[in-house]
This record gives structure tokens, C-alpha cells and sequence, in this order.
């Protein structure tokens, strides 16, 4: 209604904000509070590499914590759980096809279209380009 009334306007801003927020909940990863602390800033930080030392100090531990956590909830190091999660967010990259293969290996922190096509195939069975034909 008009005039605007500022502590309303902000009460109704704040209150919208709320419901927004509460409906973007990141994704459990792990029941782990300390793993699920370290997988959200990877997962946040998907197009480039994460160094264990900026995770470790990211979740206020140190490397044998975190790796055995892991280790015990999800079977595998941090490191290599968030190259997993890049690797398949660039297959998602390849489906979509609108982007060349080095655009988004650049495009996900790889240092080169070569180490980017190496990792994939030897997660997908593949490289990059055959992925692409398939889908």
C-alpha cells in the first residue's frame, strides 16, 4: 500500500527471504558434520581445484581427520571426491553441447584439454568427444 511504511517493507523483505533460503537447503552428502562441511565448499567450488590445505583450513581440522572421515563415510579422500563431482559436472557440460571441449575443461579449473580428456576417459570409459556422439 502506498506510502510505504520502511519497517513493513523490511519485515515483508525479510520474511520472503526466508521462505527463499529455506527452500535452497544444500544437499546432504554426508551424515558426517565435518565431511558434509568439507563436500558443500567443494561442491560450491566445482569449477576449479581444491587444495587439501584450503579444506582443511576451510573446516578447522587437519588432513588425517578429514581424510579418515571421508575415508569412513563416503569410501573415498576428499580430493578425490570432489574430482568425481567436476567430472561429472562436465559430462553434464558435454550434453548440453553448447560449449567446445577445451571451453569447458577451461571452463572447470583443468589445466589443459589434455589432463581434462585423460581424466575423463578414465572415468567414463571414453573420451570426451565419443561421450558427446553418445548422448
Amino acid at each position: 500500500m502506498f506510502p510505504f511504511v520502511m519497517e513493513e517493507v523490511m519485515y515483508r523483505l525479510s520474511v520472503a527471504l526466508e521462505k527463499i533460503s529455506s527452500n535452497l537447503k544444500i544437499a546432504n552428502f554426508a551424515k558426517d558434520e565435518l565431511v558434509q562441511k568439507a563436500c558443500e565448499f567443494m561442491f560450491g567450488r566445482l569449477d576449479q581445484i581444491v587444495h587439501l590445505d584450503e579444506l582443511t583450513i576451510h573446516c578447522s581440522t587437519n588432513r588425517n581427520t578429514l581424510n579418515n572421515r571421508f575415508m569412513s563415510e563416503l569410501g573415498q579422500s576428499p580430493i578425490s571426491w570432489h574430482r568425481e563431482k567436476r567430472l561429472i559436472r562436465t559430462s553434464e557440460l558435454l550434453t548440453e553441447g553448447r560449449d567446445t571441449i577445451t571451453d569447458i575443461a577451461q571452463k572447470m579449473g583443468f589445466a589443459d584439454s589434455n589432463n581434462f580428456s585423460t581424466a575423463f576417459k578414465k572415468r567414463f570409459g571414453q573420451s570426451p568427444r565419443n561421450y558427446r556422439k553418445m548422448k
